[in-house]
């Protein structure tokens, strides 16, 4: 069982070191190619640091555990709601513009809505894996069209300023990080999943629960960093755009492209239980910043404090798969 834990360790370190190469090196290509900031942010980023789940749910659903691939993704979807902006906002209160509440939190929402509806038929089907690419097509698609808009409108120069400036790396050191990235998301993935499997079997608890657990808060480790970085150095909205857009591709990028691959069977105590705290979350959420756009250290306490007993629970559930 030592092994497992240090196989795990390993896995999450190069996990994220494949997730910090793959993004930097994707972004710094697209801008040397002339692409926008804010496409760059809104595409590469945002799929960059979602690919430790991507990594993880794919190999476990081809490996056949199913419920440590879908652990890992509504785990990392409660993980970035109740860990991440309750810890950061216990250091520094998160604030949000409105334009992110009314657009981009009811897209979050519906995600997790239609990923419970399909949920509830005990399989993740391909169709289901389709209908969500085509909702996160719908959604690119919109923000394509309002950089668009805002370009010709020139009331957003950061999403469309053509003066950008040119990464200090050349393309070929650019190419050799995103190679890297890649190669240590799949072995880190690899580690990650056999590590978790080892340890449930060890101490006698289901794959789910160490899914939505360790695997979870792993594999969210980017948005993590990321965001309590944001928290110090005086960027907190920052941390909401990183969380919304992070539950948006889990669901509709992730787990879409994981059922495409391969249908995901689940189980009906997690359909019970977890699936329909990850959307009380997502509509906590909301309502927390409804109230005055931002997220306080007492309403951050109680996510965080909600969050760790979610997990609780979840163990002395124990389902066994």
């Amino acid at each position: 069982m030592t092994l497992d834990f240090i196989f795990g360790i390993a896995g999450l370190i190069l996990l994220f070191l494949g997730g910090e190469y793959l993004v930097k090196g994707s972004a710094n290509l697209a801008l040397s190619l002339g692409i926008s900031t804010g496409i760059v942010g809104l595409t590469v980023v945002a799929i960059g640091t979602s690919s430790p789940e991507l990594v993880v749910s794919l190999l476990a659903a081809v490996n056949g555990r199913g419920a440590l691939s879908l652990g890992n993704i509504v785990g990392s979807n409660m993980a970035n709601i109740g860990l991440i902006v309750g810890l950061t906002a216990l250091i520094m209160p998160i604030s949000i513009q409105w334009k992110f509440l009314k657009r981009d939190m009811p897209v979050m929402i519906l995600a997790f809505i239609f990923y419970f509806i399909f949920a509830l038929s005990g399989t993740i089907t391909r169709m289901n894996g389709i209908v969500l690419l085509g909702g996160l097509f719908i959604y690119l698609l919109f923000y394509a069209l309002l950089i668009i808009k805002s370009c010709n409108n020139k009331s957003l120069n950061s999403s469309c300023d053509v003066n950008l400036k040119q990464p200090e790396t050349s393309k070929k050191i650019d190419l050799i990080r995103i190679i890297a990235g890649i190669a240590f998301l799949m072995l880190g993935g690899h580690l990650l999943v056999e590590s978790a499997t080892g340890i449930a079997l060890a101490f006698g608890v289901s794959e789910w629960v160490i899914a939505i657990s360790m695997v979870a808060v792993g594999t969210s480790l980017p948005e993590l960093s990321t965001s309590i970085v944001a928290a110090v150095r005086g960027y907190p909205e920052m941390v909401i755009g990183n969380v919304i857009g992070s539950n948006i591709f889990n669901v509709l990028f992730v787990q879409a492209a994981v059922a495409v691959v391969q249908p995901v069977p689940v189980q009906w105590s997690f359909v019970t239980f977890e699936f329909p705290i990850m959307v009380g979350a997502g509509f906590l959420m909301y309502l927390i910043l409804r109230t005055d756009y931002r997220v306080s250290r007492i309403e951050g306490g109680l996510l965080l404090a909600g969050y760790i007993v979610v997990i609780l629970m979840s163990f002395m559930r124990n389902p066994m798969v």
